[in-house]
């Protein structure tokens, strides 16, 4: 898939490269016997290699190729950018099951490399307090729970516990995260966890319009109405900082 991709792209390149190229008719003959493919009567050589045969018909005058030259241009420049597009934001199993639900959000990459939260925000630029960080603990009753805070905040384990009824509460060690969830350090979300754990989100998500969470791997954030988060999550919004 990622070689075919790659000789689509290049072949678009060429293309674009090949239609911007400045063309004018030398000593007064058709302008298309200079067009690389076809004959002097505009049509596709015999025997040409396709990946080198210009796309639909083309005029006979300098003044009308220029034209249609210039619309294949911007055609051929937007097909080039919506491959790259499609080929680089490749949709991760939190947007599936978002649009499943038909769950309106807006997905963000940056540098997979980054995984601080704090480090997230700054690549995003956005406000550290509306990127939000999901923590997985656990209760003194063996429960898992998934907690949603902002990045630069600490998880308060006491406020924790009293949200879901427990004594106490402590975070999982960092190599449970996988197991348990399915996902890594750096793009653990809320949403698509390998159980349905029970999500608390704090409170201060209510004060955005829109908020932050992972979209289930590195280099990828979603963008997403508190609400609508916590309406799929099945969460409550509590107070959860220190």
């Amino acid at each position: 898939m990622k070689v075919r991709t790659r000789k689509l792209v290049s072949l678009l390149k060429r293309s674009i490269a090949a239609f911007e190229e400045p063309r004018t008719p030398a000593d007064g003959k058709n302008v298309a016997a200079s067009i690389p493919g076809l004959n002097a009567q505009g049509k596709v050589r015999a025997g040409g290699s396709p990946d080198k045969r210009p796309l639909g018909l083309f005029p006979r005058t300098e003044a009308s190729y220029h034209f249609r030259a210039e619309t294949l241009i911007e055609i051929r420049k937007g097909l080039f950018l919506f491959v790259v597009y499609n080929t680089y934001m490749v949709k991760t199993n939190v947007m599936r099951l978002l649009e499943l639900a038909q769950v309106p959000y807006e997905g963000h990459e940056y540098d997979e490399t980054i995984i601080d939260g704090v480090s997230v925000a700054a690549a995003l630029q956005e406000e550290p307090d509306r990127v939000f960080k999901t923590l997985i603990a656990r209760s003194d009753k063996g429960l898992l729970f998934a907690f949603d805070v902002p990045v630069a905040a600490e998880l308060d384990l006491k406020k924790a516990a009293k949200a879901v009824g427990a004594k106490s509460i402590e975070m999982i060690h960092l190599k449970e995260l996988l197991p348990l969830t399915g996902y890594i350090h750096g793009g653990c979300s809320p949403i698509g966890l390998k159980k349905p754990y029970p999500v608390y989100i704090d409170e201060t998500a209510q004060l955005w319009d829109t908020i932050f969470v992972s979209g289930g791997k590195r280099g990828c954030q979603i963008e997403i109405k508190p609400t609508d988060l916590a309406n799929f999550c099945q969460a409550s919004f509590v107070p959860l900082t220190i």
